[in-house]
C-alpha cells in the first residue's frame, strides 16, 4: 500500500532549552508503546509496523534516547491517528517527537 509520508522539523528556543519538534506523518506507534517506553527499547518494533514491510531494525529510538538522556534532555512522543480510529492498521498517523535539550549544561566526560 502506498500512502502519503512526510517529516517536518521545528527549533526554538527559550532561556532554558532548545526544543526540537519531529512530526512525521505516516505508521502509528501505540499509546501503550509509548507509555511503557517499549519504543526506546534495542531491538523494539512497534506493532503498527508489521505487515509494512519495514527495514528498520529497531535501534534508531534506543539511540536517539541514549543521546538525550546524554545530555540531561528529555523527549515527549504523541502517535494520533488521523483515519477511523476504530481501525489501528492501515490509516496514517500524526507521530509528533519534541525533544528539549539545555542550552548549558556541564562537560559531559
Amino acid at each position: 500500500m502506498n500512502r502519503e509520508r512526510r517529516v517536518e522539523v521545528e527549533g526554538s528556543q527559550n532561556d532554558l532549552y532548545y526544543q526540537i519538534k519531529i512530526t512525521n506523518y505516516g505508521i502509528g506507534i501505540l499509546s501503550d508503546e509509548i507509555e511503557k517506553g517499549l519504543i526506546f527499547t534495542d531491538g523494539y518494533q512497534g506493532e503498527l509496523t508489521h505487515g509494512e514491510n519495514r527495514t528498520g531494525s529497531g535501534k534508531g529510538l534506543t539511540f536517539v534516547k541514549r543521546v538525550i538522556d546524554r545530555h540531561h534532555g528529555k523527549i515527549h512522543v504523541e502517535s494520533i491517528p488521523m483515519g477511523n480510529h476504530e481501525d489501528i492498521y492501515g490509516q496514517p498517523y500524526l507521530n509528533t517527537f519534541t525533544i528539549e535539550l539545555p542550552i548549558s549544561q556541564e562537560r559531559i566526560t
